[in-house]
């Protein structure tokens, strides 16, 4: 926890500071929550994350960019596939909701139709 924000702050540090590390800092520091902070599998403990934390800022630290990467690409290929037809049906419901709301004289409804499905 500490080392990551330490981690951060000494990217942003070097982009304000105009330092050698300016030209990537930016982008570094936009990639390592990504690759430091996520969840080892679904259901894991908050002991197994925190192990996984400490890890990753050890590769962070050492370097190994490469090494960080994959195992982000190995645990994003373990995830279910995302459906789109769900998304969709799901605007659809909203849009159904909000159309008969309004044909019902019902404004206030129909809004909350269109806040429930902008919130997700």
């Amino acid at each position: 926890g500490k080392e990551f924000v330490a981690q951060t702050a000494r990217l942003l540090s070097a982009l304000a500071m105009k330092s050698a590390l300016e030209s990537v800092a930016l982008k570094a520091c936009m990639v390592l929550p990504a690759l430091i902070l996520q969840k080892p599998f679904k259901h894991s403990r908050s002991r197994e994350n925190l192990a996984c934390v400490t890890r990753r800022m050890a590769l962070w630290k050492a370097g190994d960019i490469v090494a960080l990467l994959h195992e982000g690409r190995s645990i994003q290929r373990l995830l279910p596939p995302t459906s789109t037809r769900s998304v969709q049906s799901g605007e659809d419901a909203a849009r159904r909701g909000f159309t008969r709301q309004m044909l019902l004289g019902n404004v206030a409804g129909a809004l909350r139709c269109l806040s429930q499905s902008a919130n997700g």
